[in-house]
């Protein structure tokens, strides 16, 4: 099965195998660059996905008139656009997709009616998988981190906008405190990082369990890593994390890398919940070996009498 690759594939002059684009014209050159004219009846692009994955879908379209752009994803509105005419607008869209075959419809409409064939030009018309982590990775022999990018983690992340890209991580932007919930299991650290602006000093502080857990003051234009020992709070589920600027809450901070480490140790059913048996079973071992070592003994002193 074919993976759109991760490299950026420009399809405003070549379609690279794999990838299947319909209701497109030909590459047609302006004499600065290329475009590819949108049909009337719109146009799809077809790819196939081996793994889970961010999709960045990068278009700009271009008119003498006024027009409208509906861009869908499986049936799925992603965006509706309505550029300016005569005017160079690029859209860029981060869309998380499953495996398997996907197909994004691009369609336009010139007022009420459909476009003429020469009326739509499309420019940098690209479509890239991003990299994007795995949702649970194993850190210890009793332990896993959650991934709060990865495609269904099962980190629960909320007062953010959707995943986006900054040309090399994936991030979200923060616009209220931020939420980070998981189920029962027992949370070991939450690690994550910030990031504001050269000019905009931020403070992040973590709330867990009614009281604050976690404060620090950071600097801005700085990627900073904030690592929170939950440990201490067992019954711990659910935290709040908030940035704030000039004592408001940040609407120009960023949050990158939302991880947390969960213990996989069944309460009563770890390494000390089996400690009896295990002496037990040191016991018996010991026991054998020292009859073993006494009849071997015998059979000795018998071979030399």
């Amino acid at each position: 099965m074919f993976n759109l690759p991760v490299q950026k594939n420009d399809l405003t002059r070549e379609v690279p195998p794999g990838l299947l684009l319909k209701g497109f014209s030909e590459p047609v050159f302006d004499g600065v660059n290329y475009f590819r004219r949108l049909e009337p009846a719109g146009g799809t692009l077809s790819f196939t996905l081996t793994r889970p994955g961010y999709l960045q879908l990068n278009l700009q379209p271009y008119s003498n008139e006024t027009f409208e752009l509906a861009i869908k994803l499986d049936g799925k509105i992603i965006a509706d656009l309505r550029p300016i005419a005569k005017a160079f607008s690029t859209s860029t869209f981060v869309i998380p997709a499953s495996s398997g075959t996907h197909t994004f419809a691009i369609s336009a409409k010139c007022g009420r009616l459909s476009c003429k064939s020469d009326a739509i030009s499309v420019y940098w018309l690209k479509l890239d998988r991003l990299t994007s982590p795995d949702p649970v990775k194993q850190v210890g022999w009793h332990a896993v981190e959650w991934r709060g990018d990865g495609i269904d983690s099962p980190l629960s992340v909320s007062g953010t906008t959707d995943v986006q890209f900054d040309g090399i991580n994936l991030y979200r932007k923060m616009t209220a405190p931020v939420k980070i919930l998981w189920n029962n299991k027992s949370a070991l650290s939450l690690n994550f990082e910030t990031f504001t602006p050269k000019t905009l000093a931020h403070t992040v502080q973590v709330k867990g369990g009614g009281k604050i857990i976690y404060r620090k003051d950071v600097g801005g234009g700085i990627f900073f890593n904030h690592q929170v020992d939950l440990k201490k709070y067992p019954t711990v589920r659910e935290i709040t994390v908030e940035v704030t600027c000039n004592q408001q809450i940040c609407q120009k901070a960023q949050l990158y890398f939302p991880r947390l480490v969960i213990s996989t140790v069944t309460p009563g059913q770890g390494p000390a919940a089996n400690l009896p048996l295990t002496l037990i079973l040191l016991v018996l071992l010991l026991g054998v070996f020292g009859w073993w070592f006494k009849l071997v003994g015998r059979s000795s002193l018998g071979r030399t009498a």
